[in-house]
């Protein structure tokens, strides 16, 4: 009886498993089957809704619980749509800026009007930004320029293109840095200018601005280049381009710099007269403040008088100085022209040379003549001696008195020779013929009477002494000269020899122990 009924629950048990178990595998079925038609829609429904990671993960279920062969049509496009979109979005997100403008771009081109296109579109110029970016970090400016230019043309109408506006300057401003800076000089001016082309073409002023003032710099910075190889020449052709484009103090300020340094280059040459004219072409430079240039125009006048002083031309130097004087404005340098006029003279002073010896026949001339005082300021100044120049006579002077040089000219005396009458006698006789030089004539019949007279004349000297430097007369004397010879002839001789010129007789000039003698005491 137990056993029975042990089998009848055995067999109760069992049954209800086997229900169960049917049951089960009917519900399985019912949801295999609802999920083969939920799925396709949940996915249709999730791509309508822009939901792509969830169309991803749906369609991967969906796969995977049904086999190829059942797989619904309808769900390829969007499911391949979404995996183009979200790997774009995926290297976006990863910061593969490239890989990501790439895959908008493909995904744009399968999919032109996908539900992302308009996203796709406004990300895809976003990571073309970062690309250009990544770019000018990496000094691949040349490809930089080339996607701005994309976007602003292609993407005029994204968040991106008003960051492209910004960066085309600095792009163009670091692409030209970077040439100018390891000494491409010529590219790094296509560059500026291709940037000032850029600027002015969409009306960017202030880029159009920066572009002319990089250009110029660049054109200076070439040009300090250039001067630093000494082709000052090619240099000042640039730093001249540079004033054009931006006529700024830089520019100018290099440019006058370049005559300057030229200019001293011709000076160590002693070609001062290239010297000059490139000094003068830095100080016409309009616009440079400061007194650099007018002061090297002055010291190339200093420095042309010291070079004619050395070789004993003192009157060229003057010259030269005196143009040095009119174009100093710098204390300094008017200190240097005064300190160059005083060793001017110092030399031309102490000089016996052809200058010196001219000067000091000038000075005593000027002196005896109109008592003007020397305009020379190189007289005398030597005042531990006393030596004297004699004017009007020739004298020989000891060496101890007679100024060689213009410093020991402190005196001239001014002499003038005067012959007086000593003696004069009348001769007078009848001549048939009349060939010669006489006091009186008076024709009588077929004869003339004639008188001569023969003379005997001594010589005075007048004397005045003067200080050279302040043309003041200090003293004054006569001196005697001897007694002239006798009258030896007869009347006859005499009128003889007046029929052949006439007759005079002179004493000697006063003697030279006499003047030396009253100049030492005078000189006192």
């Amino acid at each position: 009886m137990s056993e029975n009924v042990e089998t009848l629950v055995y067999k109760n048990k069992l049954r209800a498993r086997m229900l169960v178990l049917v049951l089960s595998v009917l519900v399985l079925l019912l949801v295999y089957g609802a999920g083969f038609i939920a799925l396709p829609v949940r996915i249709l429904t999730s791509y309508r809704d822009r939901a792509c990671d969830s169309v991803l993960s749906l369609n991967k279920i969906y796969r995977t619980l049904y086999p190829k062969f059942m797989e619904d049509a309808s769900l390829a496009a969007p499911v391949n749509e979404c995996q183009s979109y979200v790997l774009a979005v995926t290297s976006e997100q990863n910061e593969k800026w490239s890989d990501a403008y790439e895959a908008y771009e493909k995904y744009l081109n399968e999919y032109p009007g996908g539900i992302y296109a308009k996203t796709a579109y406004e990300h895809r110029a976003s990571a073309l930004i970062h690309v250009v970016e990544d770019q000018a970090e990496q000094e691949k400016y040349e490809g930089a320029i080339s996607n701005l230019d994309l976007l602003l043309d292609q993407y005029a109408d994204t968040d991106a293109a008003a960051d492209a506006w910004t960066l085309t300057p600095k792009v163009f401003t670091a692409w030209g840095m970077t040439l100018r800076e390891s000494d491409d000089f010529e590219t790094a001016v296509r560059v500026f200018s291709d940037f000032s082309s850029w600027a002015e073409h969409y009306q960017r002023n202030d880029a159009a601005l920066d572009a002319k003032r990089e250009l110029a710099k660049t054109f200076v910075t070439w040009g300090l280049d250039l001067q630093s190889q000494g082709k000052y020449e090619d240099a000042i052709a640039k730093f001249e381009m540079a004033v054009k484009i931006d006529p700024s103090q830089d520019a100018k300020a290099a440019q006058q710099e370049a005559y300057i340094e030229w200019g001293n280059v011709f000076l160590t040459r002693k070609d001062f007269l290239a010297a000059i004219k490139k000094f003068e072409l830095s100080v016409d430079i309009v616009g440079v403040t400061g007194d650099k240039a007018q002061d090297a125009l002055t010291n190339g006048y200093i420095q042309w008088a010291a070079d004619l002083s050395s070789k004993e031309d003192f009157l060229g130097a003057l010259r030269q100085l005196g143009l040095a004087k009119e174009t100093a404005t710098t204390d300094n340098m008017k200190d240097s022209v005064e300190t160059a006029f005083s060793e001017t003279y110092l030399a031309f002073a102490n000089s016996d040379g052809d200058q010196a010896k001219q000067a000091m026949a000038d000075a005593q001339e000027a002196i005896c003549k109109s008592g003007q005082k020397p305009e020379l300021p190189i007289f005398g100044l030597k005042k531990d001696t006393r030596q004297v120049g004699v004017y009007g006579v020739k004298v020989v002077l000891p060496d101890d008195l007679l100024a060689n040089t213009p410093a020991e000219l402190s005196y001239v005396a001014c002499i003038t020779e005067e012959p007086k009458i000593f003696q004069r006698v009348s001769h007078s006789t009848f001549v048939t013929s009349l060939t010669g030089n006489f006091d009186h004539v008076q024709k009588l019949g077929n004869r003339y009477f004639v008188s001569v007279f023969e003379t005997r004349y001594q010589i005075y000297w007048n004397i005045h002494l003067w200080d050279v430097s302040t043309a003041k007369e200090l003293d004054d004397t006569v001196l005697s000269g001897s007694t002239p010879p006798p009258l030896a002839r007869s009347n006859n001789a005499l009128i003889g020899s007046m029929l052949g010129g006439g007759s005079s007789v002179y004493g000697e000039p006063p003697n030279i122990d006499l003047l030396l003698n009253w100049l030492q005491t005078a000189m006192k």
